[in-house]
């Protein structure tokens, strides 16, 4: 499971900084802070679209 996870996690990287990936090698940690990140901002973006739209 864990390795399916880290899978995950890679693709959603490569998604999000194509470009980083040729410049350095970030370690697991760093991706996934990076994945967690963006998915708490796109979450809040959207719950304050739907829920304070007047």
């Amino acid at each position: 499971m864990t390795s399916l996870i880290k899978k995950v996690v890679d693709k959603i990287y490569v998604f999000l900084f194509p470009d980083a990936i040729g410049q350095f090698s970030a370690t697991y940690r760093y991706k996934l802070l990076i994945v967690l990140l963006s998915m708490f901002m796109f979450s809040s973006a959207a719950f304050t679209f739907v829920f304070f739209q007047q």
